[in-house]
């Protein structure tokens, strides 16, 4: 038998094969760093709303009966009082939770490359107050003394 070697077309062939490898392989690496990219801008905003949140948490607690009957430097709409900055809108709880137990709803935002995560939570006068019925022990929690 004659060797003849690989012929044109068996040589196109093979390299048709290996374009349409080497383009899928360049494709799915593009889509893991745009997923990456994404990935890493949505946890900088995740930790930009959490640094808001908690700073705000912060600010209430140490001035809780401030924030509860009102908003110092804020607006009152309706009967809440809602203090608002940049990232964040904080309502004051006199309507929230159980009779005596105010809770105050804080709420933060940011927002980046179109990417925005908004994160919530409450603070109750049991935060920043201890409860006389905690402190002795006893089984349930007697609402926060009243806020003037």
């Amino acid at each position: 038998m004659q060797n003849r070697g690989i012929t044109l077309v068996e040589l196109l062939i093979a390299l048709a094969v290996m374009a349409v490898a080497f383009g899928v392989l360049v494709f799915s690496q593009v889509t893991n760093y745009r997923a990456t990219a994404r990935a890493g801008v949505v946890s900088q905003v995740k930790d930009t709303a959490t640094q808001i949140l908690e700073n705000q948490v912060g600010v209430v607690l140490a001035n809780f009966t401030r924030y509860y009957n009102g908003c110092p430097n804020g607006n009152e709409s309706g009967s809440n009082f809602v203090c608002s900055g940049t990232g964040f809108i904080i309502n004051s709880g006199v309507d929230e939770g159980l009779e005596g137990e105010g809770q105050i709803l804080i709420q933060s935002s940011a927002t980046s490359q179109g990417i925005t995560i908004n994160l919530a939570t409450k603070v109750s006068c049991y935060d920043s107050f201890a409860s006389r019925t905690a402190a002795i022990g006893a089984g349930s929690l007697e609402p926060c003394p009243g806020v003037n």
